[in-house]
């Protein structure tokens, strides 16, 4: 094992080579938190890692003095949470840092050499005589300046973003929202799939200095299943025989009364849902009739090939792997030994075909287990992270290197680390 350690005026950063195939490179703040929820790389190689950070120490001179000159965190602080933007070379080399509002995705477009973000923003709304804080969509543009520019989606209930899709100025946002103002009492929430252009917005009446998105077109989902939703990565592809865009999506909503999980999968195209409808009876069929059946993973090539990786809850036993087209004819199904349980495990196709998902393994560790298009097991690759971490996120980068996003939170380790493996 070979071991290099860097040092960086903003936090440390260790990078820890295994094998030559492996390269874990941690971001870590005194007295804070940190989670890296996505990573969009530009054409030299230099990374855009956004996400999210809290203090955990209350007293200032027990927090990362840089990190509380830029966030402008004086004196105490009782767990502030923040978004985070770390600017890093091809090798994840600190160069800056900013704060800025909580990224959950980002992309980067070339052509304009600007970055875009899609973001939360935990905002104050008052609706007829109710006053209460909520989530709302914010949109960000980001050049390699830092210069910010960010367009807000104003809702009358808390609506979290979850995933998006940019095509020239219009973006569409995948959301989940609770309607429900009272929604201590009643949890519920919907899918909704939102359609802004950044052209046109409009000044903010109490504070002018918002740029306020005008709604072209607004969706919900029609169920109201019980439970905190769960919305899959949203899947885009090309309907062949109109040219029309097209968006599928699962969710699931766990309710914690019945313990029952409701799954439900959704084509958005032409301004409208379609839902596929034996979906539910067919994910429990795949999964030995359970209720309790979750989705992990859902990938979309066409509409003849949706696959989908899912486990049973509370189950350390097995996941399951299944392919079908939209119609749900049976094309492939394999079941999955597992050695933990599988709640934060990943899986995403490669470019070549093959399949990549992390799970952990035996040691109480993560492990890469790489296989063919058949399914048939190639290797196992040991990342020696420890299965206290959780996976947030697996990206396929250039030149065969997946990274996956890691972190700990809890009372005893604060940790956020990205980890790179070379497949060549």
């Amino acid at each position: 094992m070979k071991i290099t350690i860097l040092l960086f005026f903003l936090g440390i950063l260790y990078t820890i080579k295994i094998n030559a195939q492996i390269s874990t490179h941690y971001f870590n703040y005194k007295g804070y938190s940190t989670c890296i929820n996505d990573d969009a790389v530009d054409e030299n190689g230099n990374h855009l890692l956004v996400g999210e950070i809290h203090s955990t120490e209350v007293e200032e001179e027990d927090r990362d003095t840089t990190i509380n000159r830029i966030f402008n965190i004086q004196g105490k602080s009782y767990d502030n949470e923040t978004g985070i933007l770390i600017f890093t070379d091809k090798n994840y080399k600190v160069l800056q840092i900013r704060n800025s509002f909580i990224g959950k995705k980002v992309i980067y477009d070339p052509k304009t050499k600007e970055f875009t973000i899609g973001s939360l923003f935990f905002d104050y709304i008052k609706v007829g005589e109710k006053s209460f804080s909520a989530w709302q969509p914010v949109i960000v543009k980001i050049k390699l300046d830092f210069y910010l520019k960010s367009f807000f989606v104003a809702k009358p209930y808390s609506c979290i973003l979850t995933d998006f899709f940019l095509e020239k100025d219009e973006v569409t946002i995948f959301a989940r929202s609770n309607n429900n103002t009272d929604f201590l009492d009643n949890y519920s929430e919907k899918a909704e799939v939102i359609k802004v252009s950044l052209t046109k917005f409009h000044r903010d009446s109490i504070r002018p200095w918002i740029n306020v998105l005008d709604e072209t077109f607004s969706i919900q989902t029609s169920y109201e299943d019980m439970g905190r939703m769960e919305i899959s990565t949203v899947q885009k592809s090309e309907n062949g025989s109109t040219s029309a865009e097209n968006y599928y999506f699962t969710t699931s909503n766990l309710n914690q009364s019945t313990l029952k999980n409701e799954n439900h999968l959704y084509r958005f195209e032409k301004d409208s849902l379609h839902e596929f409808t034996f979906f539910p009876e067919y994910i429990s069929f795949q999964t030995g009739n359970s209720k309790w059946a979750n989705i992990n993973v859902f990938i979309m090539k066409s509409r003849n090939e949706l696959t989908f990786l899912s486990h049973i809850g509370a189950s350390d036993v097995s996941m399951y792997f299944f392919k079908t087209d939209e119609h749900f004819k049976f094309e492939k199904s394999t079941e999955i030994p597992l050695k933990d349980y599988a709640d934060y495990n990943k899986l995403i196709e490669l470019s070549d075909g093959n399949y990549l998902i992390i799970a952990a393994n035996e040691f109480e560790k993560w492990s890469y287990f790489l296989y063919n298009s058949k399914m048939e097991i190639i290797k196992e690759i040991d990342s020696k992270i420890s299965s206290d971490y959780y996976p947030t996120k697996l990206i396929e980068q250039a030149n065969r290197s997946i990274s996956c996003l890691f972190y700990v939170d809890n009372t005893s380790k604060k940790d956020c680390l990205i980890q790179t493996l070379n497949l060549k």
